[in-house]
């Protein structure tokens, strides 16, 4: 416990009983007079607040941590999902009379994370990387890639929602398509 005002802590500014607000310091075993609108004595209210921007800072750089694991993991698996498209090769549809298709059947492809409230979901939304999907939950990536190929949009959405899906397990992300 802190009592001794006579020497001032690192962060102080000051004398310890200016600007009294009526009220006793709220730290425990101190007598002297609150300051401004703090709880605290001047000592203490410079205590805490030096312990705060401590934390805050701490706390800045666990999140750019976090923030270059999201950036580190989005860009494997963009990465995967083009290695994915690029070797896939789709089974050229044929409608008689026509030239056949090269690039198969139309279709879409999706990577979906839920809940679209956790961090890499809202990383992903601030990013402009995917969409919050108001009708399931959640937040999708469309993929705009390979025209209309519907095998290629599927292997770049199931390889990038694998890579996903290993790096953040906790989090429910899968890949979903349709014909068109």
């Amino acid at each position: 416990m802190i009592t001794n005002h006579n020497k001032l802590s690192p962060y102080t500014s000051g004398n310890p009983r200016r600007r009294s607000n009526g009220h006793t310091c709220g730290h425990d075993g101190c007598t002297f007079d609150a300051t401004g609108r703090s709880k605290y004595c001047t000592y203490h209210r410079d205590v805490h607040y030096g312990q705060w921007r401590d934390k805050v800072k701490a706390s800045s750089k666990v999140k750019a941590e976090r923030i270059a694991l999201f950036e580190r993991v989005w860009d494997e698996a963009v990465e995967a999902g083009m290695v994915a498209g690029e070797e896939c090769v789709p089974r050229p549809m044929v409608i008689q009379g026509y030239a056949p298709i090269t690039e198969g059947m139309c279709g879409f492809a999706q990577v979906r994370v839920k809940p679209g409230n956790s961090a890499f979901a809202n990383w992903l939304k601030k990013q402009g990387h995917m969409s919050p999907d108001s009708y399931t939950g959640g937040v999708y990536h469309y993929v705009g890639l390979y025209g209309q190929s519907w095998e290629r949009k599927r292997a770049f959405a199931r390889a990038m929602s694998s890579v996903l899906a290993e790096a953040f397990p906790k989090l429910n992300i899968y890949a979903t398509d349709r014909l068109d």
